[in-house]
Formats: C-alpha cells, structure tokens, sequence
C-alpha cells in the first residue's frame, strides 16, 4: 500500500532559516486506524516519521529517520502497526528523500503483516 502523502507547504516566516513543514494523516493500518505525523528536519535535512493512536494522544512508535529502501518499524511490541513502512525512490537512483522528494519522487510504503508473511 502506498500511502498518499499531502505535498507540504514550505514557508518562511520572517527571520526563520529553515521551512516548517509537518504533515499528519490518519492511516488505516492492518484494520487499525494510527495517526502518522511525518516531520522535516532542517539541520538533518531529512524526514521523520512518528506513529501515534488514532486519536493522537499517545505516540505508539517513537520519531525515526525515513531511509530510502530501510525497513522500519518491525513491531515485537503490540504497540504500532505489525508491518513495516519503507520509502521508496521511484527514480530508481536510490536517492534520499529531499524537501521536495517526500511524496513525488520518494514514496512512503506500508507492507502488512499479510505481505510480509505472503511466500
């Protein structure tokens, strides 16, 4: 499943150097609803994702770094999703996720415990 990512909006207030750019999307997950807030770092220049409850007031699986074609969140817990998400750059490249890339040319998948079983 890919999951549609909202473009984020770069803007720059005045005297601040870097773009604000936080999305946050309710995504139904192996028949559980979780709230994924998808994070830009500036000094890292990179994207996070953090996965909370559907309601948002619990963070389920703490902030990680979004990797192009790194497995993450390979849950043992019960807490977060049994899948795992893995960003993909769909120039075949092979390239990081820019500001830019997250949602265009990088995509954000989610494969499910079902797939991961799948021979």
């Amino acid at each position: 499943m890919i999951l549609p990512i909202p473009r984020p909006t770069s803007q720059m207030p005045p005297f601040t150097p870097r773009p604000l750019a936080d999305v946050q999307m309710p995504a139904t997950l192996d028949g559980i609803t979780y709230l994924l807030c998808i994070r830009w770092n500036a000094r890292q220049g990179a994207w996070y994702l953090v996965v909370e409850d559907g309601a948002g007031e619990s963070v389920v699986a703490g902030s990680h770094r979004l990797v192009v074609d790194a497995p993450l969140y390979r849950y043992q817990l019960g807490r977060g999703p049994p899948g795992i998400f893995v960003l993909e750059d769909t120039s075949g490249a092979g390239l990081e996720a820019d500001f830019d890339a997250l949602g265009e040319r990088c995509l954000l998948h989610y494969l499910s415990l079902a797939e991961l079983r799948a021979p």
